[in-house]
């Protein structure tokens, strides 16, 4: 089960406000928070990759625009696997308004999005976006984000095509999650690296989404040019794609593995 509640807590205008998703099981604390405290917001995220993190975005302009850009921040705790804990602190009234949109990803590395309002010195829940509505979403570019996601979008459609034109049906096992939103659904895949609040981060992910993409790309022109057959699989002819992890594992992991 997933919830999200907010609860007040404090007296004399400071404020906290507690978003819990007990469905994360991420091994660090459960509470994720914004705060206010007099003139200040704060937010609280977990960086560091698709996996037990946590990105706050306000909108602005039209705009999605990283809480980050608005204010200061500090480093605040390590939680393992390269994941970092930030606080971020902004003036009420750049927010004062606005929509804030909390990004999410499970352990498992799964999405979920989050809007909330922050107006009168409150915080408002407007619920879940879905997975739809989130495709939508404009992000503010900081480079060459969009070129990137063009290449991979390309590649995304011939695979798909050759998949259609040949009847064939891909199938993801194993640790794949984001290698099949590249291939099934290249906009979402462009959200889930946008949601990074640097560019550098961005880049890394879009690069690494192509790399993932190029390799089904030459399999499916392998396949079509070769006239190759693949599994069938409960009757419908069946390209099994297996992962067996989307991160490196420490040689301690492997051992265990094995």
């Amino acid at each position: 089960m997933c919830y999200v509640h907010l609860t007040e807590s404090g007296s004399g205008g400071n404020s906290s406000y507690w978003i819990e998703n007990l469905m994360f099981n991420r091994n660090v604390s459960s509470s994720m928070t914004i705060e206010i405290r007099g003139g200040e917001v704060s937010f609280k995220e977990i960086r560091g990759g698709d996996r037990g993190t946590d990105y706050f975005y306000v909108e602005s302009g039209g705009e999605l625009l990283p809480v980050r850009e608005l204010g200061r921040e500090e480093f605040v705790d390590e939680w393992g696997r390269g994941r970092k804990e930030y606080e971020i602190k902004v003036g009420a009234a750049s927010v004062e308004g606005k929509r804030i949109y909390h990004f999410s990803f499970s352990n498992s590395g799964s999405f979920f999005t989050w809007l909330y309002e922050i107006r009168g010195g409150n915080v408002r829940e407007l619920g879940s976006l879905r997975n739809e509505d989130v495709k939508r979403l404009r992000f503010r570019a900081f480079g060459d984000e969009r070129g990137l996601f063009e290449k991979l979008k390309r590649m995304a459609e011939e695979i798909n095509e050759i998949m259609r034109s040949r009847s064939l049906t891909i199938f993801f096992a194993g640790d794949a999650e984001r290698l099949k939103e590249v291939i099934v659904d290249p906009d979402a895949a462009y959200v889930t690296s946008m949601v990074y609040p640097e560019y550098q981060s961005r880049r890394m992910s879009l690069e690494g989404k192509i790399r993932a993409a190029h390799e089904m790309w030459v399999l499916a022109h392998t396949i079509d040019a070769l006239g190759g057959r693949v599994t069938r699989f409960r009757d419908v002819d069946t390209l099994w794609i297996e992962t067996a992890s989307e991160r490196p594992r420490r040689s301690s992991e492997l051992s265990t593995a094995t």
